[in-house]
C-alpha cells in the first residue's frame, strides 16, 4: 500500500551511463529522498546507474524512449520524434500508476516524459543543459527549426531549469531567459 502522506516524484534520466547528467540526476535523486520524497527514476535503457539510483533509495525501471535531436538526416529526426510521440502513452500508463505530485525531466532529450506528464496535468520541471549544433553542442534539427523546438520544449513543462544562461538562450530563446 503507498504512503499516501508521502510525496512523490517521478525522475526521468534518459542516461544510465556515467556522466554529467547522471551525476547530476543522482545528486537531485539524493536532494528529493532526504527532502522525504517518494523517487522513482525513470531511464531510457538499461546501465550502471540504475544501482546507484537504488543506493540512493529510488525505485527504478526503463521505459525506452529516443534522444529525439540527436544528430542525422530529416528522416532520422522524424522517425526519433514520431517514436517520442508513442512512448507517450507508455509514461501516461505509468504515470496512472505511481500518481506522482511531480514529474522531473533530467535532460531535453527526454521529450516523451515532459508529454505525458502535461496530459496528465502532473507537475513538469525539464532541466535542460544542452546546445544547439550550431554552438558546438550535440542536439540537431535537421529542417524544422530552433523555433518550433524552443516553442515545444516551452510548451511541455511548467518550470525550466537551465544549466546555464547559454543553455537557456538556446532552448528557451531570449524573451524568456
Amino acid at each position: 500500500m503507498k504512503d499516501v502522506f508521502r510525496k512523490r516524484v517521478v525522475l526521468v534520466q534518459f542516461s544510465s551511463n556515467y556522466g554529467g547528467s547522471t551525476i547530476s540526476g543522482i545528486l537531485i535523486a539524493r536532494a528529493f529522498v532526504r527532502a522525504g520524497w517518494e523517487v522513482h527514476a525513470i531511464f531510457a535503457f538499461a546501465g550502471p546507474f540504475e544501482q546507484r539510483f537504488a543506493d540512493e533509495g529510488c525505485t527504478t525501471r526503463v521505459v525506452p524512449h529516443r534522444n529525439w535531436l540527436r544528430g542525422g538526416s530529416a528522416v532520422r529526426f522524424l522517425r526519433n520524434y514520431w517514436v517520442e510521440l508513442k512512448n507517450v502513452a507508455e509514461f501516461r500508463a505509468l504515470f496512472r500508476t505511481i500518481q506522482p505530485e511531480l514529474v522531473y525531466v533530467n535532460s531535453v532529450v527526454s521529450l516523451a516524459a515532459s508529454l505525458a506528464a502535461k496530459k496528465e496535468n502532473i507537475p513538469t520541471v525539464w532541466h535542460l543543459r544542452e546546445l544547439f549544433n550550431d554552438v558546438g553542442g550535440e542536439l540537431a534539427v535537421p529542417f524544422l527549426g530552433k523555433g518550433w523546438v524552443r516553442r515545444l520544449i516551452v510548451r511541455s513543462a511548467d518550470r525550466h531549469i537551465c544549466l546555464s544562461r547559454q543553455s537557456g538562450l538556446q532552448l528557451l530563446g531570449p524573451k524568456l531567459i
